[in-house]
C-alpha cells in the first residue's frame, strides 16, 4: 500500500512493515520504524475520545459505602486495565455493603479456654527442655572436638613408643646375633 506523504515523500507501508522484521541492526530498524511512525502520524491523525481517567459516579449509601474521596490514588488507575472498584474488592479495601459491621465477638467456652492454656504450657515446657538438650548437645560436640585432639595426639605419641620399642629390639636382636657369632 503506497502513500504520498509530506514527511517521507512515496511511502510503501506494506514494505516498510515487513522490514522492521528484517533486520537485528537497531539503528536500520529505528529508521523504519520513524518513518513508519511519520506516516502515521500524518496519515491517521489521532483524536481522543475519552480521558484516561474514567469519570466513575457512585452513589454512597444505598448499596455500598466507604468509597474513597475523588483524589484517591485508586481512581488514578485506567479504568479498563486496572478498574478501581474490582481493585477495591479484590484487596478489600475501603468499600463494604451498607450496614455491615464486624461480627460480635463470641465468648469462648471455658474448657476450650483452659485446653489452649494447658497446650500452651507443655509447649513451652517443651521448649525450654529442647533449649537444654541443644546446649547439652554443643557441649558434648566440643568434648568430643577435644576428645579426637587428644586422641590424634596419643596416637601420635603411641606410634612413636612403639618405634623406639621396635628399634630396641632390633638393637637387641643384632647384639644378640654378633655375640652367638663371636661364640
Amino acid at each position: 500500500m503506497e502513500r504520498k506523504t509530506e514527511c517521507c515523500g512515496l511511502v510503501d507501508i506494506e514494505e516498510l512493515i515487513y522490514k522492521t522484521g528484517e533486520s537485528f541492526d537497531v539503528e536500520k530498524q529505528r529508521e523504519v520504524a520513524s518513518t513508519l511512525a511519520m506516516t502515521y502520524n500524518e496519515q491517521l491523525p489521532g483524536i481522543p475520545l475519552w480521558e484516561r481517567y474514567g469519570n466513575n459516579p457512585v452513589l454512597e449509601g444505598v448499596r455500598v459505602e466507604g468509597w474513597p474521596p475523588p483524589a484517591h490514588w485508586l481512581w488514578k488507575q485506567s479504568l479498563y486495565a486496572d478498574n478501581p472498584v474490582v481493585l477495591m474488592l479484590a484487596m478489600g479495601l475501603y468499600i463494604r455493603p451498607v450496614g455491615w459491621r464486624l461480627a460480635e465477638v463470641v465468648e469462648v467456652p471455658k474448657e476450650l479456654e483452659e485446653a489452649v492454656k494447658v497446650l500452651t504450657d507443655k509447649v513451652t515446657e517443651l521448649s525450654s527442655k529442647l533449649a537444654a538438650l541443644s546446649s547439652r548437645m554443643e557441649e558434648l560436640e566440643g568434648s568430643v572436638k577435644a576428645l579426637e585432639r587428644a586422641s590424634s595426639a596419643s596416637m601420635v605419641n603411641a606410634s612413636l613408643g612403639l618405634s623406639v620399642m621396635a628399634l630396641v629390639v632390633a638393637i637387641a636382636a643384632i647384639a644378640l646375633s654378633r655375640r652367638r657369632a663371636a661364640e
